[in-house]
């Protein structure tokens, strides 16, 4: 079971001494996701990862878009309908949203820009554990953009998490995986030559594909990982876990 935070076997355990419990990795990895990740974030993804979206998610959703300044708008899911009350009051409660996200912007700045930084401490050898060459600019330069770009759309609301130096080494290994291509962005940034993902490459995980190492030391099983990288944000996306 993904969400049952223990194995099984350890259920004696953990009742009798749930002091001592501690959320298995995934969970602990699926809880930051789910927390961060906003109707931006979705988006950004779609962009660069539209194959993970089996649904037609701009037909299914229709967004409530709330301008803050010119440079920040805040997407907020609407009801498909024609009850206008309701929907007024779904915007007051997104335009709340909006006021506090803004009183605790310095806040939001500082958790940013401490996840960014735990995520550059790793990027180096993240890129080489998912078997990127990680001295190639092209490469570098394409990693730290997306994830730049996805980080700044979370939802800081929430303390930050406390991981340990293998669980941010995951983590960092999981959002780049999220967000890059599968293919040999060098030969890419080299030859000036987009290349499309081949589907047995992009399947790779359903056939018992060796994990990154930062992932199977922590524990992470394949089914899990897969779990995190291919459904997670769209599961995000249409309101489910």
């Amino acid at each position: 079971d993904f969400f049952s935070g223990h194995d099984d076997e350890d259920e004696d355990d953990a009742s009798n001494n749930t002091s001592n419990y501690t959320p298995k990795p995934f969970l602990l990895l699926w809880d930051a996701l789910s927390t961060w990740i906003t109707p931006k974030s979705v988006d950004i993804l779609r962009d660069y990862k539209n194959e993970l979206f089996d649904q037609d998610y701009e037909d299914k959703y229709s967004p409530v878009v709330l301008v803050v300044n010119d440079d920040d708008q805040t997407a907020f899911n609407g009801k498909d309908d024609n009850d206008d009350e309701d929907n007024d009051e779904e915007i007051e409660e997104a335009q709340l949203v909006v006021q506090e996200n803004q009183l605790n912007s310095d806040i939001a700045i500082s958790r940013c820009g401490g996840l960014m930084s735990m995520i550059k401490m790793n990027l180096a050898k993240s890129l080489s554990n998912l078997g990127y060459d990680a001295k190639d600019e092209y490469t570098k330069r394409m990693a730290e953009s997306r994830v730049s770009e996805f980080v700044q759309s979370f939802d800081y609301s929430e303390p930050m998490v406390k991981f340990d130096s293998n669980m941010w080494f995951a983590l960092s290994v999981l959002l780049l995986d999220i967000l890059l291509p599968k293919h040999d962005i060098a030969y890419e940034g080299k030859c000036g030559v987009i290349v499309n993902d081949d589907d047995d490459m992009d399947d790779e995980l359903t056939t018992g594909i060796v994990l990154p190492s930062s992932i199977s030391t922590i524990g992470i099983t394949a089914e899990e990982y897969k779990y995190l990288t291919k459904s997670a944000i769209p599961s995000l996306s249409r309101g489910g876990g």
